[in-house]
């Protein structure tokens, strides 16, 4: 123990040696390897010198100190070659020393250099660079061990050191007394300055772990700004940061492009100044969900405000960043302009659901905007109504200026509509010169909404009869026609679509029945009419060919009430329906074309009746009348056929008689004059049936090769009490007089009405009074019996 505390003060340079290592280490930067290994050298080498320089004698010539734990730290904290140098050092000042301990004072700073080398050697720690004192702790599999092997090879190495000294006794002597206690000092030492350095170095490693996990946290976070600022700018689409009040933060150059203002500007606006105002509504409630927390995040379709005040329309992805305590920070908001995209969708629905001429709805969208006009009646009970009109001769601007100047007239009338109807009603074009507007909300009452929907149907009408001009080769002219319009209501018990549009055509035929230029409502009645004429226009194309006509005759008598001839008369007698009006089927013929067929038949039928009579005496001065359809008498071989019936049958044409009314005569009047004078001039003998129901009746008197006239029953009917129809009959037949035209009186059926027929003048008669149409046969037995009495 007395030897350990003598040799203590030998270790003064072992603390030294700390704070001096400690202080390279903090002044001299690692990147200069070079002058940190050069002033450690010279630390280590002034320490060993020092210890040498203060030992304790233990006998003469030989001193014990702590060079061996100097060198131990050296190599271990300074590296192998501070360590050659430190024991270097040591070795040179022992020997300058001298004294019976000097070999092997040397001999233990070679042994202990040696040792300590080949432990690090076998620790794989490169003996070209230093360890700990230019990289911290060495990357040692495992340094505590290195540590522990080196200081107890220090403290070895010193207390067998002790055995060298001669003589042999002597140094076994000092090596049994004094070599524990060397060997601990050296042990000691070595520890108490390795423990030191190591806790130094743990330190100043953690402290270089953290700071470099701190630069390179940094690195990370720049590089990863980089990346982001990188990827901002360069982004496809626009990109901002929006505070949760809506205030941009951040906006990249695209989004700028986008919106066309500059980035100073957008980060000085909200995203509330850019938004449509339509569309904050919908933005601001998906915000306020992601606040609360109800959605992560959302996307839509809105529309924003350019900085010229045009409208954009953009795809917006909204998501919410938030603080760590989930506070919202901020927005990041991605714009895709889809400009393009919307304006292809517009078209692609302008094509699919409106009419390219005139801008309005199509068929399609006009059946998608009733069916649900049908769903708000139901709910609200209230009625609505479906305008369905055409125009009554566009055929003939059309045919007459070209199909450019029609469309532009469907166009302007297009405009015309738009501007009658209100805001809250369907315009639509349903093709050709048909339109149809839908009216809603016209009122609970069925009578209030039917008077409504014929006052707008009247501005309309009104609107469309205005004269539409144009400019054609150079010349300003005008088109004026007039509309028809048919009008259905409907209501919470409408049945269905495609009914409501039938009732609509309906009505739309009725009012061009009437006359065009009118405005009519449907009703039942004018269905079922409708579905009869239907089935009648059906049935009529096998009607002659099943024998279903027949014809029949009304004598046509004098005064005295001798018959002198007949007007024949079709009826139809269908096996189903029964007898069939010829005011249902006549003017369906007429249309279909049926007519002419028929009317061949008729003449024939009279040709073969007038050539038998020819050939009777009892019969022989009566005559037929038929009568002759618009379209037949128009058609080019009209007087051909008469002629070829006439000479095929035989039959004297002065005994036949031909009706027409005034509808045959006024579009042509100078190819009915024509026809009329060529029939005439082999006996055929006209008359005009239904006269004084036209508007120009008295002209054609004057023009006209008539032999004969026949006054409408509509005027004989009331001539006994409507002093305005006597009036009239009797001024017809004055002026038939001074023309000397024979007159027909027709639906007499009273004494009283042929009391006063006779007392104007009147010829002949025709009514009930006299006979009812009958079979010919029936006719041809009425006669014989007026004549010659019953068989």
């Amino acid at each position: 123990m007395a030897v350990l505390l003598r040799v203590l003060p030998t270790l003064l340079p072992i603390i030294g040696l700390f704070g001096l290592y400690v202080a390279v280490l903090a002044i001299i930067p690692a990147a200069r390897m070079r002058l940190r290994a050069l002033v450690l050298a010279l630390i280590f080498t002034g320490a060993m010198l020092y210890t040498l320089s203060y030992p304790f004698q233990v006998a003469p010539g030989v001193i014990l100190d702590s060079r061996g734990a100097i060198l131990g730290v050296a190599i271990l904290f300074g590296g192998p070659w501070i360590g050659v140098v430190t024991a270097m050092a040591g070795a040179w000042y022992r020997l300058s020393l001298g004294g019976a301990g000097a070999m092997a004072g040397l001999f233990g700073l070679l042994l202990n250099l040696v040792g300590t080398l080949c432990l690090l050697r076998y620790q794989r720690v490169p003996w070209s660079l230093p360890t700990l004192a230019t990289i911290g702790p060495p990357a040692l599999r495992r340094p505590w061990l290195l540590s522990l092997l080196i200081g107890c090879w220090t403290g070895l190495s010193e207390a067998l050191s002790l055995l060298f000294i001669p003589p042999f006794e002597q140094g076994w002597t000092l090596f049994v007394s004094s070599g524990p206690a060397l060997a601990g000092i050296q042990l000691f030492g070595f520890f108490v300055m390795s423990s030191l350095l190591w806790i130094y170095q743990q330190r100043l490693s953690l402290g270089v772990a953290l700071h470099q996990a701190e630069l390179n946290l940094l690195l990370a976070r720049r590089e990863g700004d980089e990346r982001f600022e990188s990827i901002f700018e360069q982004a496809a689409i626009g990109i901002a940061l929006v505070a949760p009040g809506g205030h941009l933060l951040k906006v990249n150059g695209k989004l700028c492009e986008i919106l066309g203002f500059s980035h100073e500007v957008m980060v000085t606006l909200t995203f509330q100044d850019i938004t449509y105002p339509e569309d904050l509504d919908s933005d601001l409630a998906r915000v306020a969900q992601v606040i609360r927390g109800e959605i992560k995040t959302y996307q839509l379709e809105k529309r924003y405000v350019r900085s010229d005040g045009s409208l954009l329309w953009a795809n917006l992805t909204v998501s919410l960043v938030q603080y760590a305590d989930g506070t919202p920070h901020y927005f990041i908001s991605f714009i895709e302009d889809i400009s393009e995209r919307k304006a292809y969708q517009q078209q692609v629905s302008t094509l699919a659901f409106q009419d390219v001429l005139t801008d309005l709805p199509n068929r399609r969208l006009f059946l998608d905007r009733l069916r649900f006009a049908l769903k708000r009646s139901a709910r609200s009970q209230l009625y609505g109504a479906v305008l369905l009109l055409d125009f009554d001769h566009f055929k003939t601007l059309n045919d007459t200026q070209g199909h450019d100047v029609g469309d532009r007239f469907l166009q302007c009338s297009a405009q015309r509509l738009r501007e009658c109807v209100r805001a809250e009603d369907t315009v639509a074009r349903l093709g050709g010169d048909e339109f149809v507007v839908i009216l809603e909300g016209l009122g609970a009452q069925e009578a209030q909404a039917a008077g409504r929907a014929e006052h707008l149907a009247e501005q309309i009408r009104l609107a469309l009869a205005l004269p539409f001009s144009f400019e054609r080769h150079e010349m300003s002219r005008q088109f004026q026609t007039t509309a028809s319009i048919g009008i259905c209501l409907f209501h919470a018990d409408t049945s269905s679509l495609d009914d409501l549009l039938k009732h609509a055509d309906m009505a739309l035929y009725d009012a061009k029945a009437a006359g065009r230029n009118c405005i009519c409502f449907y009703n039942i009645e004018m269905q079922y009419a409708l579905e009869m004429r239907a089935v009648i226009q059906s049935a009529l194309y096998h009607a002659q060919s099943q024998n279903e006509l027949l014809i029949y005759a009304q004598a046509q008598v004098t005064a005295e009430g001798r018959m002198v001839g007949a007007e024949l008369l079709l009826r139809w007698q269908h096996p189903k329906v029964g007898w069939i009006s010829p005011a249902q089927f006549i003017p369906l013929a007429e249309e279909t074309g049926a007519i002419m067929a028929i009317g061949r038949w008729v003449l024939l039928s009279a040709c073969q009746t007038l050539a038998r009579w020819a050939l009777d005496e009892r019969y022989a001065a009566l005559t037929l009348a038929i009568n002759v359809s618009i379209r037949q008498f128009r058609h080019a071989s009209f007087v051909d056929e008469v002629k070829a019936i006439l000479a095929e049958t035989g039959a004297p044409p002065q005994r036949l008689e031909i009706e027409f009314t005034e509808s045959i005569v006024i579009d042509n009047v100078a190819d009915t004059i024509d026809k009329m004078q060529q029939l005439r001039a082999i006996g055929i003998r006209f008359s005009m049936d239904d006269f004084g129901t036209g508007y120009s009746s008295l002209s054609y008197l004057k023009k006209l090769p008539l032999d004969q006239i026949k006054i409408d029953q509509s005027f004989v009917r009331d001539i006994s009490d409507d002093p305005d129809d006597a009036a009239i009959v009797a001024a017809i037949l004055s002026i038939s007089h001074s023309l000397a035209l024979q007159v027909v009186a027709e639906g007499v059926e009273t004494e009283a009405q042929r009391q006063f027929l006779a007392s104007h003048g009147c010829g002949l008669y025709q009514g009930y009074l006299f006979g009812h149409p009958m079979p010919l046969a029936a006719l041809e037995q009425q006669h014989l019996s007026a004549v010659y009495g019953p068989e």
